[in-house]
């Protein structure tokens, strides 16, 4: 995937540039409100980072979603997705 993320020199917000903008978007999109939804390579990613590729207790709980064509990647393959569960966010 062609992508790329910086930091926007005078407001430093973080901006996603490439092919992972409409993919964000169309994850977006399929979730209802106050739902945390993240791809199936974002849950591969995370568990790579946090050393559970291998296997391991993860640090947050999952709803895996199975496949689904997302509205704005209908010439794809489905993708795999997760809701967060609440539990898992601690918001303070």
């Amino acid at each position: 995937m062609n992508s790329q993320v910086v930091v926007h020199p005078n407001t430093k917000r973080v901006q996603y540039i490439g092919e992972v903008l409409p993919i964000a978007k169309a994850v977006q999109g399929a979730a209802d409100g106050g739902q945390i939804l993240v791809s199936g390579d974002l849950v591969g990613k995370l568990r790579v980072s946090s050393g559970l590729e291998g296997g391991g207790k993860e640090v947050w709980d999952l709803v895996h979603l199975g496949l689904h064509q997302l509205e704005n990647k209908v010439d794809e393959d489905p993708f795999a997705l997760s809701v967060v569960s609440e539990h898992s966010v601690n918001i303070q």
